[in-house]
Formats: C-alpha cells, sequence, structure tokens
C-alpha cells in the first residue's frame, strides 16, 4: 500500500480512538490493553492461518518479535493509559510529540542511521503545532498541577514506543514475515501486561457493559489490526523518524471529531497550530529526490 495511504490510515483510525479509549477506564489499564491486543493477534492469526499459513521462526526471531511487541504493543499503550489518570490529553498529546526525537536519536545509536536534518526542522515545527493546537487545554494552572508522575510515565511511553519502532525497522532489516511478525509482536504485548499486572497482584478483570466491550473490538479492529498493522508497515516503507510524525497529527484529527460530537469550537491560535503541523509534516516528509545518470551525448567520443 502507498505510504500516503498508510499515514493517513493511521492518523484517522488513532484520532477517533481517543473516544474508545474513555469507555475502557472502567477496567485496569493493564488487563484494557491485554484483552485489546489479545483479540487483535487472535483475529490476525487467524487470517495468517486462511490465507498462507503461519510460519515457524527461530527462537533468536521470536526472542527479538517480544522484545519489539513488549515496547510497541503493551509497555507504552499501558502507560499512556496510566499518564491521562494524573494529566490532561492534552498534555499528554505534547508529550507525546517527544517520540520524533528519541526516534532520531535511537535510529543514530542503534542502526547507524544519519540524522537529517529536514526530519528534525519538520518535528520542531510539528510539535510546536500540537502545542499551539492544545493550548486551551493547557492553562497555566494544568500544568502547574498536573502530576509530575503522569509527566514522567507520559515521556517513558514515548522512549519505549520509539525503542519498538525501532527495534521494527531493525527486524525488517531480516526480511521476516509481515503478518505473522505483526501478529506475534501483539500476542507478545498482550502477555506483557498481562505479566506485568499479575506481578503487581491486579487480578483478571473485565466489564460486560455494551459500551466496554463495544469499544474493545472498536480498538482491537480499527485501532490495533488496522491502524497498528499500517504503522508498522509504514515504518518499513519510510523509516521509525518519519512514521512518528503520525503523533503529530492524530491529536487534530481527534478534535476535528471533537468539532462534529461533542461542540469544540476552533480557534485562531488552534487553526495556527495546524498550519505549523501541515508545513512541518510537508517538510520531513518530502521524498528524496532520486539523481539520474547524465545521459550521454550519442555524438560523443
Amino acid at each position: 500500500m502507498n505510504p500516503v495511504l498508510l499515514f493517513s490510515l493511521c492518523s484517522l483510525i488513532w484520532g477517533s480512538t481517543w473516544f474508545a479509549i474513555t469507555f475502557q477506564l472502567g477496567v485496569s489499564s493493564l488487563w484494557s490493553v491485554f484483552y485489546r491486543f489479545l483479540l487483535a493477534s487472535v483475529l490476525l492469526a487467524s487470517y495468517c492461518c486462511l490465507r498462507t499459513g503461519f510460519p515457524r521462526f527461530s527462537m533468536a526471531q521470536h526472542l527479538r518479535l517480544f522484545f519489539q511487541g513488549a515496547c510497541l504493543c503493551g509497555i507504552s499503550y499501558w502507560l499512556v493509559y496510566e499518564s491521562e489518570r494524573y494529566i490532561s490529553s492534552g498534555l499528554t498529546a505534547v508529550l507525546s510529540t517527544s517520540v520524533l526525537y528519541f526516534n532520531v536519536i535511537i535510529r543514530r545509536l542503534w542502526l547507524a542511521k544519519p540524522v537529517e536534518a529536514k526530519v528534525v526542522t519538520g518535528g520542531v515545527l510539528g510539535s510546536f503545532g500540537v502545542l499551539l493546537v492544545m493550548l486551551p487545554e493547557l492553562t497555566v494552572q494544568s500544568v502547574f498541577d498536573a502530576s509530575g508522575k503522569g509527566i514522567v510515565q507520559a515521556l517513558i511511553a514515548s522512549l519505549v514506543l520509539s525503542i519498538g519502532c525501532v527495534a521494527c525497522e531493525r527486524n525488517e532489516e531480516d526480511n521476516l514475515p509481515m503478518l505473522p511478525s505483526i501478529t506475534l509482536n501483539m500476542l507478545y504485548g498482550s502477555l506483557t501486561v498481562a505479566l506485568i499486572a499479575l506481578a503487581q497482584g491486579i487480578k483478571p478483570e473485565f466489564s460486560v457493559s455494551s459500551e466496554y466491550i463495544c469499544s474493545l473490538i472498536y480498538l482491537a479492529v480499527f485501532g490495533s489490526v488496522g491502524a497498528l498493522s499500517s504503522y508498522i508497515v509504514l515504518i518499513r516503507k519510510i523509516g521509525a523518524d518519519r512514521a512518528a510524525f503520525i503523533d503529530v497529527v492524530f491529536p487534530v484529527v481527534a478534535l476535528c471529531l471533537s468539532s462534529l460530537v461533542e461542540g469544540y469550537e476552533w480557534s485562531l491560535t488552534a487553526l495556527s497550530g495546524v498550519a505549523f503541523i501541515a508545513v512541518g509534516n510537508t517538510i520531513a516528509l518530502k521524498p528524496k529526490k532520486v539523481e539520474l545518470p547524465a545521459r550521454v551525448s550519442e555524438n560523443q567520443g
């Protein structure tokens, strides 16, 4: 699939998951994340088995996929859920843009990838844009009253997510089959948060309310199977640094949906933020120019 379509799909779906997650808060965040990714992995595994069968992986490959899944589909999601118990979703959205910079640094240290000036420039503009968009939520009192624990959790969530993204890019070098790898990422992510819950003495819990079940299905099918799978494919196509720009787009999508269903009113400041995000994305995601070899004149020599 075209990278532009993948980017758009992730942004649109993840922009809508903000609403679905609010119906999950009555149950422990660890178990909610566990159910979400376990269901997603079962659905993807069923599709893989019906389509081509499920391949065998070596122990070393399983270990790499476990590490990637624990970061990408488990710990990072749990920490984001937990951070919103202490800080506003607006502050969480602003802090999540740190993924952009973590990705650049970790790619450089781990994969020896060059740091591109346009990606950093685009990241700074995009992050400033998110700050402007979320400014109404970030009153002086809300920021200074914010729990340091929530801020730390949000930043660690971004760091862990970034490690998972770069691990995904590293695993691409081994040419692992796409969908089976994603299936195992989700399975291992769900198992990781379940182990964390049991280690903390949190017993399994579930809600049989229609809101919880419907939101869980939506998050598993669209938020995980659809969007997260597309995100992993996008990382393999354009790299973790550029794929992370989704984190500056989907909060805007969420506010667009909020304006339709919750009456959110756009301010000039928020619209200016959208402009900064658009410019930043244009700079960072602009494809590299491919220099064609100079044509040699037929009359030469």
